[in-house]
């Protein structure tokens, strides 16, 4: 009977296995239980990140076709031409919202390299007032931090504001 039991177990645990594996993938279950909480923590990361990046999406838009469109006045080479090529390559078939989010993690790759280049020639990274206004406002998008959600205060269930207790001091005296 134990013997059974084993079996029935080690099925399932395959099973499991079989249902948390890619497609062209073969793991056996210990390996597939490993990966589980860090196939969470990716999805996760993926879904914060298309929260945080789709709305941001139009605006990357039109900032990567602003570069695009000074690029001739843009100091690129090594990394930075890359980034730019493949911006150049992508910008107007974004169709699903994952590769909308990726836009914008381009435009941010492409920002940061053509900086670092900048700093490590000691030479401005445009030549143009044109192409120095695109890649001010591509510098902004990029920098600018993501405006932080207000924190609600505690209501009860009338919608009145809920009173914190009062914390008494060493010296008696209440604080709030």
């Amino acid at each position: 009977m134990r013997e059974h039991q084993h079996g029935a177990q080690q099925k399932a645990q395959r099973l499991k296995a079989e249902q948390v594996r890619r497609p062209d993938e073969r793991r056996a279950p210990e390996t597939a239980r490993a990966y589980e909480p860090m196939d969470a923590a990716d999805e996760v990361e993926r879904s914060g990140r298309l929260a945080g990046n789709l709305p941001r999406f139009p605006i990357a838009q039109r900032l990567c076709h602003q570069l695009l469109q000074q690029r001739g006045g843009l100091v690129v080479d090594g990394m930075s031409l890359w980034w730019l090529d493949d911006i150049a390559a992508v910008v107007d078939d974004r169709t699903t919202d994952l590769e909308k989010a990726n836009l914008t993690d381009l435009l941010e790759s492409f920002v940061r390299e053509i900086d670092k280049l900048a700093r490590e020639r000691n030479q401005p990274a445009t030549t143009t007032v044109e192409a120095r206004q695109a890649l001010t406002a591509a510098a902004d998008f990029v920098h600018r931090p993501v405006p932080a959600i207000p924190r609600q205060q505690a209501r009860s269930q009338t919608g009145i504001p809920v009173r914190r207790p009062r914390r008494r001091t060493r010296g008696g005296r209440s604080t709030n």
